[in-house]
């Protein structure tokens, strides 16, 4: 599929070419030049740009790379955006593993990445990617995430699991939890928000409201799915779905804490590798963890192979002033995580909510 707007390029480094892609225009060549590049990509594709510009303020930026002797094809794709941190700061964000190129694509990508972030008045960028292309190189840092391997053949893919985890699946079961996929509607937005909230403000951690699922979900389309557990008429977790390529990916799963003990996130994961594979993915990607954390154990024990992710946060090669204003970064730190881990619940819903628009996104 041919590109409408392609221009002039942004940035010529190395013998390649890298172009910005109108999503709005060509939505369509953008998600069909990640398959091209052999990118199952959830997090890249097109359908995040309503929610970016409309949910969160932020313009998506899609950059396609191409050896200049080529004609047709693409070497590299980069999906990013620039947003203020929490402290008030700009920087340039690469959606998770959403960089795919080669190697000289990579660096120009890279390059084009650091002056975008200058253009914009970025401290500096951050990017990751699946492909070994940001190694060696300043600021550069490899992660893990786990995945499940996909097969049509239910039986298969149960036989692939540990004991633990057919255990602790077959303990759901038993207790009478069962799964539905809800449709996408305000019930099931509010559904995903409150699972979230309940299991991860008391953390301390940033959630959404349920709008942001109602943008998510409508501008995906049937590629996302709202798994719910249920004990008898009560849903006592929660996840939703994402599907790309051949990969599929779960954002947000979450389980009301006076339930855990029943499995339902083992149930709904089961259910999500069923829904995956009837859907022709060949992985569910369980997202990147810290290694050794509670939560990288959970998914290795579960079944999941590492997979590593390498991931770049550089300065921009250029003095930007900071605009993060009359706060010191450490008393804006304190102040945050006094909020999150402190304030009282109302406070820090409403905070947590204007905390999740900042930063990273995606």
């Amino acid at each position: 599929m041919s590109l409408a707007n392609l221009g002039s390029p942004l940035v010529a480094h190395g013998g390649v070419a890298v172009h910005c892609v109108d999503a709005d225009i060509d939505g369509d060549a953008w998600d069909a030049a990640l398959l091209d590049l052999g990118a199952g990509a959830p997090f890249a594709t097109s359908a995040w740009a309503p929610v970016l510009r409309d949910y969160f303020g932020v313009a998506p930026i899609y950059l396609l790379a191409r050896a200049e002797q080529r004609t047709d094809g693409w070497d590299g794709c980069l999906a990013c955006y620039v947003n203020r941190d929490w402290t008030g700061q700009r920087r340039l964000y690469g959606a998770r593993q959403g960089m795919f190129a080669t190697q000289q694509a990579a660096d120009a990508l890279v390059a084009a990445a650091n002056h975008l972030a200058g253009m914009h008045g970025c401290a500096g960028f951050d990017l990751s990617s699946t492909d070994p292309v940001l190694e060696d190189r300043p600021g550069h840092r490899a992660r893990t995430t786990f995945r499940l391997a996909l097969d049509r053949d239910h039986d298969v893919m149960w036989r692939q699991l540990r004991d633990k985890t057919r255990n602790m699946v077959r303990r759901a079961q038993k207790s009478d939890v069962t799964v539905r996929e809800l449709p996408h509607d305000d019930t099931s937005f509010r559904i995903l928000a409150t699972h979230n909230e309940r299991n991860l403000l008391p953390k301390g951690v940033a959630v959404p409201d349920a709008n942001y699922f109602a943008a998510v979900c409508a501008s995906h389309g049937a590629r996302a799915h709202i798994l719910s557990a249920w004990l008898g008429d009560v849903p006592i977790a929660s996840m939703l779905v994402l599907r790309h390529g051949g990969v599929a990916v779960y954002p947000v799963q979450n389980a009301d804490p006076a339930h855990r003990r029943l499995a339902p996130i083992q149930l709904l994961t089961w259910e999500a590798m069923c829904l995956g594979a009837a859907n022709g993915c060949e992985a569910l990607d369980m997202g990147e963890s810290g290694e050794g954390s509670p939560v990288y154990k959970a998914k290795r024990n579960f079944g999941g192979s590492p997979k590593t992710v390498s991931a770049l946060s550089a300065r921009v090669d250029s003095d930007v002033s900071s605009d993060s204003g009359a706060f010191s970064a450490r008393i804006r730190s304190v102040l945050d995580s006094a909020t999150m881990q402190y304030a009282p619940m109302p406070l820090r819903r409403r905070y947590g909510r204007w905390r999740f628009r900042r930063g990273r996104i995606l």
